[in-house]
């Protein structure tokens, strides 16, 4: 895993996070479509990823990461289904 979340490329930890951290579903992350960062007590990152689901079809969803570096903190804060990855 890479020391820095807000590098788009940042793929091995997108990968964990989608692997990890949704229960009851089997996701494999498939590609980075967009990401954003919002400046709070730290940064708050947010990643739109394409994840291809157990039965083949794939789907948007967004992590919203927080990170305060000084701390070494990161956690996440959510990851919910945004739409269909055709829209992407």
């Amino acid at each position: 895993m890479r020391s820095e979340i807000g590098a788009v490329t940042d793929d091995v930890y997108l990968s964990h996070v989608c692997i990890t951290h949704v229960q009851n579903a089997m996701l494999e992350f498939e590609r980075l479509v967009k990401v954003r960062h919002q400046v709070v007590a730290g940064t708050m990152h947010h990643f739109t990823v394409q994840v291809k689901e157990a039965g083949g079809g794939k789907k948007l969803y967004e992590a919203r990461v927080w990170e305060k570096v000084w701390e070494n903190f990161k956690q996440l804060q959510s990851f919910q289904p945004v739409g269909d990855a055709a829209a992407a």
